[in-house]
């Protein structure tokens, strides 16, 4: 098949716990590498994948990889990471994905508590009920869940506070315009806020500059993923970097 010709190469974009300069973990993303055009990125091939129904394969090679790398960043001695996985519409809501989880990580020998996955809200808000039992089950097996993108889509706060999520992800649109829109400003304190009140943690994405790091720290949101850190980078440079990171934080 055209996927097997094009060879898939992984990349990582590094998450920072900006209290204490410590990588959290990474958030993986695969890119595909048709031969005669260079890497696609994901937001072009995804919807392609799902079309002509390769996205739910697609997607277990990404939890796969995930799992075998962030064991062996693990064996190397680079702390507790997480990494985290974006699972598409199609593959959480297909029956039998939790076991399919499962089965991935027990095979890699990786621990539940090393996967992250990210989900969207409109995503979630399809069938809220059934995702509220799928995310419970996931997380009473020590599963990390965050949700992609928040605040983009139409958060329903009466089942917000119901779903068993650890992270609110700050959508990196709000991040951009903080500075020049006090609306933007307004909803991430909001975003913030709500986390915390929910016993969750917040990441913003996007992060650019040392202005957006420190406007975020002040309004109380630790973990942070951007340019300002780290492009996302292919395997064999996320590991030096870790090094020159955790040897100068």
């Amino acid at each position: 098949s055209a996927m097997d010709q094009a060879p898939s190469q992984r990349a990582y974009q590094p998450q920072i716990q900006l209290s204490n300069k410590r990588v959290y973990g990474s958030e993986a993303s695969g890119r595909w590498r048709p031969p005669a055009r260079g890497f696609v990125p994901p937001n072009h091939f995804i919807p392609i994948a799902e079309e002509i129904g390769l996205i739910i394969t697609l997607g277990a090679w990404v939890i796969a990889e995930a799992a075998r790398q962030v064991k062996r960043w693990h064996a190397a001695g680079f702390g507790e990471l997480v990494v985290s996985v974006n699972i598409s519409a199609l593959q959480f809501h297909q029956a039998g994905f939790l076991n399919e989880v499962q089965g991935i990580l027990e095979q890699a020998g990786t621990a539940p508590s090393s996967l992250e996955l990210e989900l969207t809200e409109s995503m979630l808000m399809t069938d809220m009920e059934v995702s509220i039992q799928v995310l419970q089950a996931f997380r009473d097996l020590g599963y990390r869940i965050a949700i992609d993108d928040f605040g983009t889509g139409f958060s329903c706060l009466n089942y917000l506070r119901r779903l068993p999520v650890n992270i609110l992800k700050i959508d990196q649109s709000f991040v951009r315009d903080m500075q020049t829109d006090s609306a933007s400003l307004a909803i991430v304190a909001s975003i913030i806020r709500l986390a915390e009140s929910l016993g969750m943690e917040t990441i913003a994405e996007g992060v650019e500059t040392v202005e957006e790091s420190g406007l975020l720290s002040n309004q109380g949101c630790n973990l942070m993923q951007g340019y300002y850190f780290s492009k996302p980078l292919p395997v064999a440079q996320f590991e030096p970097w870790l090094q020159q990171w955790s040897g100068n934080p």
